[in-house]
C-alpha cells in the first residue's frame, strides 16, 4: 500500500524513467523510501511548524513586554517633564512676582516722595497762612486801638 496519492506516484514513477531510464513499478521496494520520506517531511513540517508557533510566542511575549518598558520609560519621561515645566512655571512665577513688587514698590515711593513734598508745601502755605491771618488780626487790633484812640 502506498501513502502517495495517485498521480504523486504515477509522476514520480515517469520522472523515474525519464531522467534515470529505469522503469520501477508500484510495489518495488524502493517506493518504500518515498513512503518513509513522506512521513519524516510530515514529521519535519510538524516540528518546523510548532517551532514558528513557540517563535512567534516568544516574539508576541518580547513585543508585549517592550511595550510595556516602553511605556512606562514614556510614561517617566513625560512625569519628568511636567515635573521640570512645574518648576520653571513656579521659578518663572516668583521672579515675575519679585519684580512685580519691586516695580509697585518704585511705584509706592515715588508717589510718597510727591505726598510728602505736597505735605511740606501744603504745611508751609498754612504756616504763611497763619502768619498772615495773625498780622491782619494784629494790624486790625492796631487799627481798631487806633480808631478808638483818635475818637
Amino acid at each position: 500500500m502506498s501513502t502517495l496519492n495517485s498521480d504523486s506516484m504515477n509522476e514520480l514513477l515517469r520522472d523515474l524513467a525519464i531522467n534515470h531510464h529505469v522503469v520501477i513499478s508500484r510495489d518495488d521496494p524502493i517506493m518504500m523510501l518515498t513512503t518513509i520520506q513522506k512521513h519524516m517531511l510530515k514529521e519535519l513540517l510538524e516540528a518546523q511548524q510548532a517551532a514558528l508557533a513557540e517563535f512567534q510566542s516568544r516574539m508576541e511575549q518580547m513585543i508585549t513586554s517592550w511595550s510595556e518598558d516602553s511605556r512606562g520609560k514614556a510614561q517617566r519621561i513625560v512625569n519628568a517633564s511636567l515635573d521640570a515645566s512645574k518648576r520653571m512655571l513656579t521659578e518663572n512665577t516668583e521672579v515675575i512676582s519679585n519684580s512685580i513688587a519691586v516695580e509697585v514698590g518704585k511705584v509706592f515711593d515715588r508717589r510718597a516722595s510727591e505726598i510728602e513734598r505736597m505735605m511740606v508745601e501744603i504745611r508751609a502755605e498754612k504756616k504763611a497762612n497763619y502768619l498772615l491771618a495773625v498780622g491782619f488780626s494784629g494790624f486790625a487790633l492796631l487799627i481798631a486801638v487806633a480808631s478808638f484812640l483818635l475818637k
